[in-house]
Order: structure tokens, then sequence, then C-alpha cells
């Protein structure tokens, strides 16, 4: 017997196997390949093209060994720091964070109970709140500000947060512009966008439309934050039996495509 001996494993939930895993992904390769997505941005259009995707109108079918390609050039892993760079997060295969959501349009304020609209104050204070929780890795906004003016409130709320944590910021934006003053900001806590590149501590999260659409406001923001060096979570949020097939198998091919 082995005395004195600690060890800290995550524990995992496999819903598929290794053989059912490989299915979704060739099920996925296959969906893109025939059936294809909707791309309305010249620019990505453009890229498709070039790389060897086949477009009719809108309508792109991309290879199955295009997108094998590119899987196998992209980075394995994205680290991000601290604004402090104290700590680091390795978003990797394997490892789990957590921390808030972001852009609830009410609250229940916390001192009378009552419902109303979010202000940007309460994104002042969730930030504070969860720079102090040590079981919270990164920080969205949770609030939809909705005392600034809706034009720019993206700005307000990313402000917010940067103002109020050291952790890493998950942030949502209206558009290219505002996703533009949100690195303006980024880069002025890194001092350079060669520094910030090297040291991100910002992720933008945006969305494609369910099912199989990547409209042309997403598209702008990703291209820009490829550019740009931002790393992204750019995920659908496909509904079973709605926006997508009513399996999970089925709804996470839809998702993966």
């Amino acid at each position: 017997m082995r005395m004195n001996f600690q060890a800290n494993e995550t524990p995992q939930l496999g819903l598929f196997s290794e053989d059912a895993v490989s299915e979704l992904h060739l099920a996925t390769l296959e969906l893109l390949e025939e059936t294809g997505v909707e791309v309305t941005n010249q620019e990505a259009l453009g890229l498709l093209r070039d790389g060897g995707s086949r477009i009719k109108g809108n309508r792109v079918t991309i290879p199955a060994s295009l997108v094998e390609e590119c899987l196998s050039n992209s980075p394995k892993r994205v680290t991000l720091s601290t604004r402090n760079d104290n700590k680091c997060l390795q978003l990797e295969n394997g490892k789990f964070y957590f921390g808030t959501g972001s852009d609830c349009p009410y609250i229940l304020d916390p001192a009378t109970g009552e419902r109303r609209e979010s202000l940007k104050e309460d994104v002042e204070k969730g930030a504070l709140i969860c720079d102090f929780l040590p079981n919270i890795d990164f920080v969205m906004s949770m609030g939809l500000a909705s005392d600034v003016p809706t034009a720019v409130y993206d700005r307000h709320q990313f402000a917010a947060m940067l103002t109020n944590t050291i952790k890493p910021i998950v942030f949502t934006c209206h558009d290219k512009e505002g996703l533009s003053d949100i690195l303006d900001m980024g880069i002025a806590v890194r001092g350079s966008l060669e520094e910030f590149r090297k040291r991100p501590f910002i992720v933008l999260y945006t969305e494609p439309i369910t099912p199989l659409v990547h409209p042309d406001s997403s598209l702008k923001k990703l291209l820009f934050a490829a550019e740009k060096g931002i790393p992204v979570i750019y995920t659908p949020a496909p509904m079973a039996g709605a926006t997508a097939p009513v399996t999970l198998a089925g709804t996470i091919v839809i998702g993966n495509a």
C-alpha cells in the first residue's frame, strides 16, 4: 500500500465511445462536403474558394480533406493569462474551467429581491465578486447593461469587467467596430498589439446561426479576431428537435458543422 500519496485527477464523464466519436466526426465531414453551409461574407467566401471549397451563391461545400488539413494546422492549445500573469489557463483537451455567463437582461436586485433590468453597476459588482472567488476561473458580464447607449453597450460592459477583475475575460460584442474598440482596451493593458498577442487575457464569444448559417456579422468579427490574435469561442446553439435533429448525435453533428 502506498502511503502519504496524493493525486489530483479530474473526473470525466464520457457519453460516447471513441468509435462513436469517430462516427460523429465522419458524419460532420460528410455534412460539410455534401450539404454544405451558408456563408454571406464575401471575404470568407473568397478564402473558402481559394482553399478548394465549392461555391454556389452563398452555399459552400467544403471537401473533407480541407477540413482535416485545417484541423491539423490549428493550435492544440491556447494559453490565457491573467492581467498580472500570475496564473494561466491552458485551453486544451482534457482541461476544464469555470466562469460566469453573459448578457442577462434582468437581475434580481440583491438589496430588494425585485426583478429589474441589469445595469452597468451590476456588471462592475459581479466582476469584482468573481475576482475574489477562487473557484471562478474566468469572468463574463452576467448582465446586459441597460443604462448605457445601446450602440456602445458592449464597450461599457467590457470596461466594467476590465476595471474590476484581473482574471481572463470572455466577452460579447455587437459588431466588428465594437470588437476593434475592445481590442484597443486590451492593447492599452498590455502596451502593444505584439504583447497582447503573446499574452492574451480576453476571449471573444460569438455565434453562427443554427442550422448551418454563418452570417456576415459573425464572420466579420471572426476574421478580425483571427487577424489580430484574439482567441475566439465560435459555437452555435442548436436546439434538439427545433433547429437540429431530436437525437443527441444529430445535434452534435449540426453543431460541429
